[in-house]
């Protein structure tokens, strides 16, 4: 009894911390960027409609400024004007890649409040890499990461086109968000942006694993709805996330993209 206690204490605790560090930070993004309040409902909004069905699991946008503030030696007031922004940037990467998915498009009012959310967090990271061996880092990843949103909207409409490339470098606002990081705490190396830079394709892999279910209904051809489309035609229809991923399960594209994750 005792070990099953200490078992589900030690995944509990640092659940509870990671959500007490990212409700915080959500109170201070309301609080440091002044952003009109529409615009924070709305990336509280697309935060919340990714949340996981598996509670147990600790991966997730927040775990990303939790895991590096814990690493780093920042003031209070860093720490959290840096984790404020984290949450202001995966807002608008899931505004945006919501409304992709859903309808194609971004309507006016959620294109403002997502360009209001990306704007605020990269004045905001950006500060910090101002005058560091990290600020080109930082701005090369920032353009990297719009020229990637836009080749995976055109992949979007192409079925015969690979999304690989355009997964890595559409997720390289986080590869940016660590160059703050590091210029915020004076970091003498870029070992962190080299490991984010090492994560964002596999999370990438496994965010599209999780979403199979969510894509298949919306049209979204990730890799996986790729595969999912050929054994369906194959097979028979796959009508439910039970029968998806039991035949993604037994098919060997879907092992080796695990694999390489």
């Amino acid at each position: 009894m005792t070990v099953a206690i200490d078992q589900l204490d030690t995944h509990a605790r640092p659940r509870n911390e990671i959500a007490g560090f990212v409700g915080q930070s959500r109170q201070d993004l309301r609080e440091f960027s002044n952003l009109h309040h529409d615009f924070i409902d709305a990336c509280f909004a697309a935060l919340d409609a990714k949340k996981d069905p598996f509670p147990e699991r600790m991966l997730g946008w927040g775990i990303f400024p939790y895991l590096v503030t814990r690493s780093l030696h920042l003031d209070d007031e860093k720490r959290r004007m840096l984790a404020a922004a984290c949450v202001a940037l995966s807002g608008y990467t899931y505004i945006l890649d919501g409304e992709l998915d859903r309808k194609g498009y971004l309507d006016a009012r959620l294109s403002i409040a997502a360009s209001a959310l990306f704007g605020w967090a990269i004045t905001t990271l950006g500060r910090y890499t101002a005058g560091t061996q990290f600020a080109d880092v930082f701005v090369d990843n920032i353009n990297r990461a719009f020229a990637g949103q836009y080749e995976d909207m055109q992949a979007r409409c192409a079925p015969e086109a690979s999304r690989a490339r355009s997964d890595v470098e559409k997720n390289r606002g986080y590869v940016a968000a660590a160059a703050g990081f590091c210029g915020a705490g004076r970091e003498s190396n870029d070992r962190l942006i080299r490991m984010v830079e090492t994560l964002i394709g596999p999370m990438q892999i496994w965010d599209d694993f999780h979403d199979v279910e969510e894509d298949c209904r919306e049209g979204n051809l990730t890799a996986f709805v790729r595969i999912l489309s050929e054994c369906s035609a194959a097979v028979q229809p796959l009508v439910n996330s039970e029968a998806m991923y039991g035949a993604l399960i037994r098919d060997a594209r879907t092992t080796g993209l695990l694999k390489r994750s």
